[in-house]
C-alpha cells in the first residue's frame, strides 16, 4: 500500500540520518516529521513517558505511516499501542535485531508480548525481511534481527496492479520500462500465509510457500539450476520436505550431508537451444532447454513441485524459449532471480516487461519477492536517477494450483 501523496500525507520518521528523510519526502510527497531519536530515548528512559509525541500523534487527524530504520524500536511502537496513540496510523515500519544466540526465554517474551500489543492495536504483517547480517554464528539458518511492515486491518487495499498489455510493453521508453519494471518487482499478487525459508539467511535461501494447495507433495520433485557451490537450499528441500532434488550444474563439490543420496546431479546447463556445448576454459559443459530435459527424465507429463533458477542474468536469454514450449506446464512454484545492468541504461527494460507479462499470463503470481540490498548489488539507476537493486529473487506460485 502506497501512502496518498498531497497535504493528507503525514509520515513520521525516527531516525538520525535526514538524508532518509529527503528521500522519503520526495518519493511519496509526504509532509515527514522527524522524530531525533537521541533526545527521545533520553526522555523515555527519563521518565518512561512518550511525552509532546504522543500529544501530537493524538492530535493528528491522519497519519499515513509511522517508521524508523533504527533498531530496538519494538518497545516504542508498543507504549504507542497500549495508550491508543496509533489509532490514525495507517502503516507502521519497525526494524528490530533484538534476539541473539543468549536471548533468554523472558526476553523472547516480552518482545512476543510488545508484538501482541501490535496486533490488538490493529495491525498485521504484510511483509517482512531478514536480516542477513544479524544470522547468528552458530546458526546460520537463523536471524536476529527483522524489518516488519504492519498495515491497518481495516484499510482499504488495492489489487496489485498488473502490466500493461504486451502491445503497450513493446513500445515503452526507457524511463517508463524502469519505474513500470521496479514497481512490479514489489507487488504481492496472491497471498502465501505460510511461507517456509528454506536454506541460509541470506544469499542461497528462497521461501517457499506451504499453503494447503501449492505446498511440496509427499513425493515432491525439485528442480535446481545454479548452485555456484552453494548447497543450502537443495539440502534443506531434503531435511524439510524429502524431495528428490535434481539439480543441474557444473562440476562443483557436494559438501557432506546424510540425505545427499537425494540429489540427482547433473552436469548440464540452462540453455535456450535444445543442445549447445558451452565453453568454460579447458572443461566443455551440455547445455539443454528446459522441455527436453524434463522429457528426457520422463518428468513432462508428470507435476514438478518447485524450479529454482539462479543463473546469473542468463535467465532472460532462457525464460522465452520456457514460455513458448511449455516447459513450466504442471508447475507449482517457480523461484528466480532476475537481473538488470548496474552500469547505464538498461533499454532492455521493454523485454523483460514482456517476459514477465507473459509468466503473468501463464498463470504465475507473485507471492514473495526479495530485492538484494547486498553490497554492489544496489545503485542509482541512470534512466530515473533512483536508488534501486540489480537484482530480485521473484517467487510465483501457479495460480492453477490454488483452488
Amino acid at each position: 500500500m502506497r501512502p496518498p501523496q498531497g497535504k493528507s500525507c503525514n509520515m513520521y520518521f525516527i531516525a538520525a540520518d535526514v538524508a532518509e528523510k529527503h528521500e522519503f519526502e520526495a518519493a511519496f510527497r509526504c509532509s515527514v516529521k522527524m522524530i531525533d531519536y537521541r533526545s527521545f530515548t533520553m526522555q523515555l528512559e527519563k521518565n518512561n513517558s512518550t511525552g509532546s509525541i504522543m500529544m501530537e500523534l493524538s492530535a493528528e487527524g491522519h497519519v499515513s505511516v509511522m517508521l524508523t530504520t533504527q533498531s530496538k524500536q519494538l518497545e516504542f511502537f508498543s507504549s504507542l499501542a497500549r495508550r491508543g496513540v496509533l489509532r490514525k496510523v495507517q502503516q507502521l515500519y519497525v526494524k528490530l535485531d533484538v534476539t541473539n544466540e543468549n536471548t533468554t526465554s523472558q526476553q523472547y517474551m516480552a518482545y512476543l508480548q510488545q508484538l501482541r500489543d501490535i496486533h490488538s492495536s490493529g495491525f498485521r504483517i504484510y511483509h517482512f525481511k531478514r536480516i542477513y547480517q544479524h544470522a547468528y554464528k552458530s546458526n546460520r539458518w537463523r536471524t536476529g534481527g527483522y524489518v516488519l511492515f504492519f498495515i491497518r486491518d481495516k484499510s482499504n487495499v488495492s489489487p496489485a496492479p498488473i502490466l500493461p498489455p504486451i502491445t503497450y510493453l513493446r513500445n515503452v521508453t526507457a524511463v517508463q520500462g524502469a519505474a513500470l519494471y521496479h514497481d512490479y518487482m514489489l507487488q504481492s499478487q496472491i497471498l502465501c500465509n505460510a511461507l517456509v525459508r528454506v536454506g541460509q539467511i541470506g544469499n542461497g535461501g528462497w521461501e517457499i510457500c506451504n499453503d494447503t494447495d501449492v505446498r511440496p507433495a509427499s513425493e515432491c520433485l525439485v528442480y535446481s539450476f545454479g548452485m555456484n557451490g552453494n548447497w543450502a537450499f537443495e539440502i534443506d528441500m531434503i531435511r524439510k520436505f524429502g524431495c528428490t532434488v535434481h539439480s543441474f550444474d557444473q562440476n562443483v563439490k557436494l559438501p557432506s550431508y546424510k540425505n545427499t543420496s537425494l540429489i540427482r546431479r547433473h552436469f548440464i546447463g540452462l540453455w535456450h537451444e535444445d543442445t549447445f556445448l558451452y565453453k568454460n576454459g579447458g572443461e566443455k559443459f551440455r547445455m539443454e532447454t528446459l522441455k527436453l530435459l524434463r522429457t528426457r527424465m520422463g518428468h513432462d507429463k508428470i507435476p514438478i513441485d518447485i524450479i529454482k533458477i539462479d543463473i546469473g542474468a542468463a535467465e532472460w536469454h532462457i525464460l522465452p524459449n520456457i514460455i513458448e514450449t511449455g516447459a513450466l506446464l504442471g508447475v507449482r512454484q517457480l523461484l528466480i532471480e532476475v537481473h538488470v545492468a548496474i552500469q547505464g541504461a538498461d533499454i532492455h527494460f521493454r523485454e523483460k516487461l514482456v517476459i514477465l507479462r507473459e509468466l503473468y499470463d501463464m498463470g504465475f503470481r507473485l507471492f514473495w519477492s526479495h530485492p538484494s540490498d547486498e553490497p554492489g548489488k544496489t545503485f542509482r539507476c541512470s534512466v530515473n536517477q533512483k536508488h534501486t537493486t540489480c537484482c530480485y529473487e521473484l517467487h510465483f506460485i501457479n495460480k492453477k494450483y490454488v483452488s
